[in-house]
Formats: C-alpha cells, structure tokens, sequence
C-alpha cells in the first residue's frame, strides 16, 4: 500500500515535455477515440432533421451543385459542410453513408483540439496527472447533438478557422502574406455561417489592437484599420443578400441581465471546468501586478480568451442561453482552465490539490457521462434504425400494389413522420443502401 502512495506521488510529480510528436500522438489518438466512439454509437441512417440533407445529396448525384452556394434549411451557407459531403458522397459513388461520414467529420474537432495545445502548452513541462486529464478531456464530446448529425459540423469549422488563424496572429511579425491569409479564413468562416463568422473577425480585431497597445508596433494598427473596412464591407455585403439568419430578429435583443447570466452559466459550465474558479484564484495569486509582464508571458492564453469573450456575448446578444449545439465552443474554456491549473504550482500544498481535484472529478464526470450518453444513442440508434427499416419495407409493399403512400398506415418511429418524403427520395434514387 505505501509503495502503491509513492508510485502515485511519483506519477503527479513526473513531468512530460509537449513537443511535435507528443501532439500528434495526440492528434492520431483523439482522432482514433472519437471517430470509434461515434461510430459504433451512430446508426446506419441518418438521424432526425439529418434527412432533410438527402435532399442536397439528390441534387450532387445529378451534378448539381448549386446547394454549395444556397442556403440550407436552416437558412445558413454551410459551403464547407456540403462540399466535404460532396467529396464523400462521390468518393463513395453516389452512396451516402451516414455512420461512416458522421464518425470521419471528428477530424475537424481533433484538428482544432491539437493545435489549441499547441499554442497553449507547446514546449512546456506538464505534470503527467494533467497530461492524461487534458486527453480524457479532449476526447469527451462538448456537444452530443453535434456528433448525431453531419449537418452539425459547421460549428467544428468555425472553431477550426479561428484556431488556424491564431497560428498566424500569434507571429513576433505578420507579414503581408500573412495578412491575406487571415482574411482568407474569415471569407470562408463567412461562408460556412456567415452570421456567426463575426465572432471570428471581431476576436482578430480585438487581437490585433490588443498587440498594438502592448507591443508598440504600429503595424499592428494599419492591420486592424484594414481589417475594419474589411469587416464592414462584408457586414454589408451580406446584409445586401438578405441571408435570412443574418436579419434583425425582435425577440433577440441584448440585455445586460442576458449578458451577465449567460456569461456565469458558461464560465460555471461543466465543459469550461468551472473556468471562473480559476481564473479567480490565477488573478489573486498573481505577485507581480505590470500587466505588460503578464500579457508577455500569458499572450496566446490571452488570445484565445479574447475569442472565448466575444463568443459569450454573440450568445447572450442572439440567443440568450446555452444550447448543447454551443457546447463545443464552450469546451474552448477547458484547455484555459488546464493553462491556468499549470501556472499555479506557487500556490500552497491544500488549495493546489483542491483545484486539482475540481479537475479531476470534472473530467471523469464529463467523460463517464459522455459514456452513457453514447450508450444511450446507441440503444436510440438500433430502435431507429428497425423503424427506418419497416418503412422502407412498408414503402416497398405500396409501390408493388401500386397504392398510395398516404394511405397506408406507415410504422413509424419518434419523429419520422416528418421525414418520410425525405426517406421516399433516399429509396427511389439510390441515395442510401437500405438492405
């Protein structure tokens, strides 16, 4: 028993240095976990509201491809999301595989996730206790309504988009050609939600003034004067194609009593770690009160808070609450959380281990309740898969009597009533193998 303490104490005291081939030992083994974890809990149909994407997938197996540049349902560009589903949908010869291309779209996520400890931890000496919460962590789900539907996957985008840019942001000099990459992922974080997309540009903005004031270097400024007029002719622009979701809505309004709980609610989050506590505990244990050596040696940390900010008030602005769909943004929150957890070692013996606690428990929580949540859609996943089945039959059985669909009293499952045109398109043409 007193060897088992020391090897455990040992454990927390060892340290492990995060260089290129530990991060893409971590890239290839979140990739693997949630990719396994999705598949094995997905059904072989599309689930609920992912029917209505049939319809996009109808017109790619005729060559149209104007879905890449139209709306979807829920009135948003997505160019993205279709044109990786494009590329799967051909590559599989006109077949679309809903289990497979669900559990592959956990690339984007495990992209983003591997860079965002990059910027955060890169060349850094972690205890090996927070190395293996960090990736119990990354490879529990933010969002569950994300990984059921393929159609979901712009909000992976969004995140992988800002992440990539903050490579560049992050550089002791942004070059020109820099510069036009930066705006180049904002174009296509526009394309892929184009009302949303504004988190990103006004984080860049923010960023950007954020260097100019701490590092004196007035190329700073001139980038964020252009990308101003930039946002705005794009602001605008959009206006001017009046995309439906970009248009003012009277019941979204900002108020500062939305602003303030939404903001606790998402800094309370299970999925941000409790981030507040940290940060509470981080500000009040600081000794060394010059803000210039603060932002020096916490500038990437800074960044990405800057983002995380912006996304608190975009959602207390437009909705006002903290939908499961918004839950990946918020797991952003963690990995500060693990930064801070890591620049605390001063603290005393009694409150380290509480916080380290608090981290813990959190993780195994979140990752034992990501469990059972997948146990739970895959029971959901069987029972709505025999139910696809039986009105597939059931369509089959009518169109060899030649009788009317309405008529017929179609077993049904859940909500697909909603979806049996969608299901009837998916079988007169191909779309899914059903047998």
């Amino acid at each position: 028993m007193i060897n088992l303490i020391k090897e455990f104490k040992n454990l927390k005291s060892e340290k492990v240095n995060i260089d290129s081939k530990i991060l893409i030992l971590f890239f290839i083994l979140i990739f693997l976990f949630r990719f396994f974890f999705v598949y094995i809990s997905h059904g072989d149909f599309p689930i609920e509201f992912s029917w209505h994407y049939l319809l996009t997938l109808n017109k790619f197996k005729i060559n149209d491809l104007s879905s890449l540049i139209q709306h979807d349902e829920n009135a948003q560009f997505q160019f993205f999301t279709d044109l990786l589903a494009l590329i799967l949908f051909k590559v599989a010869g006109n077949i679309w595989d809903a289990r497979l291309n669900t559990s592959l779209i956990q690339i984007i996520p495990s992209v983003y996730i591997t860079i965002i400890i990059f910027l955060l931890f890169y060349k850094k000496k972690i205890p090996i206790f927070i190395v293996i919460l960090i990736f119990i962590f990354s490879i529990s789900f933010g969002s569950q309504n994300n990984i059921k539907h393929f159609t979901e996957s712009h909000f992976y985008f969004q995140i992988l988009f800002f992440s990539i840019g903050l490579l560049f942001l992050k550089k002791k000099v942004i070059l020109i050609k820099d510069f036009i990459f930066i705006i180049s992922l904002l174009l296509f974080s526009s394309l892929n939600m184009e009302k949303a997309s504004f988190i990103n540009y006004f984080a860049y903005l923010i960023i950007l003034l954020t260097r100019y004031f701490f590092e004196k270097n007035k190329l700073f400024l001139y980038y964020f004067v252009i990308l101003l007029f930039f946002t705005v002719l794009i602001y605008f622009l959009i206006l001017s194609l009046n995309v439906p979701s970009f248009s003012a809505d009277p019941y979204y309004t900002f108020s500062y009593y939305k602003f303030l709980k939404t903001n606790i609610k998402i800094l309370l989050h299970q999925n941000s770690i409790f981030f507040l506590i940290f940060l509470i505990f981080f500000l009040l244990s600081l000794k060394n009160k010059n803000y210039f050596k603060f932002y020096k040696n916490n500038r990437l940390f800074i960044f990405i808070l800057i983002w995380c900010f912006i996304l608190g008030l975009a959602t207390s602005f437009s909705r006002g609450g903290v939908y499961d769909r918004y839950k990946d943004f918020i797991q952003i929150y963690g990995f500060l959380t693990f930064y801070l957890m890591i620049n605390m070692n001063f603290l005393n013996y009694k409150l380290l281990f509480f916080l380290r606690s608090i981290l813990l428990i959190t993780c195994l929580f979140l990752f034992l309740n990501n469990l059972s949540k997948i146990i739970n859609f895959y029971n959901f996943s069987k029972n709505y898969d025999n139910a696809v089945i039986n009105l597939v039959k059931d369509y089959v059985d009518i169109r060899n009597k030649n009788l009317e669909f309405k008529n017929k009293n179609l077993k049904l499952f859940g909500d697909l009533h909603r979806f049996q045109y969608n299901i009837y398109i998916s079988l007169e043409n191909k779309l899914i193998n059903f047998f």
